[in-house]
């Protein structure tokens, strides 16, 4: 089967297949001319791939299950239990919008820390963290880029007296 067959058959597309065969969870066969040919096994492991990833499974974690590495029933509760947090933070967050909603303070006359303290006692959950702000790389040292412009400066000075005499 080529992977436009199956495409079609799984309504995934051709990126995403040949990202899942680039992380090693998919290995089609190849015929004489190097095409990839897919097998009913094939379709059948993707479509496992699909569901443990609409319901939010990482990765590792279904290289894991693939593998053997880790039991199913295992890793459905685990995720059961993180879904039940995520289900908690994000109920808690909806609660306090809605709630500052209704306040209908504007954003200049907005106390915001009794609204941070509760959503501080919520739970963690890990795909719906509170965003952290990130602050971008600090520049590299800039005693080493003047360093570096005035060694090319006398190079460059040192090259152009010597050829101009």
């Amino acid at each position: 089967m080529t992977i436009k067959e199956l495409e079609d058959r799984l309504d995934m597309t051709r990126a995403n297949i040949r990202f899942y065969e680039q992380e090693g969870l998919l290995t089609p066969a190849r015929t004489p001319n190097g095409y990839r040919d897919y097998s009913e096994e094939d379709i059948r492991t993707l479509e496992k791939i699909k569901l443990l990833r609409q319901l939010q499974f990482d990765l590792d974690t279904v290289r894991a299950l693939q593998s053997g590495e880790r039991s199913l029933t295992d890793a459905l509760s685990d995720q059961l239990g993180q879904l039940d947090a995520d289900q908690t933070a994000l109920e808690g967050s909806r609660s306090v919008c809605a709630r500052l909603r209704d306040t209908a303070v504007s954003f200049e006359a907005l106390d915001a820390a009794p609204w941070l303290r509760e959503l501080g006692q919520l739970p963690d959950s890990q795909r719906f963290a509170a965003p952290r702000d990130e602050l971008p790389p600090p520049p590299g040292h800039p005693w080493r880029r003047r360093f570096a412009r005035g060694f090319d400066l006398t190079l460059y000075v040192t090259l152009y007296e010597a050829f101009r005499q």
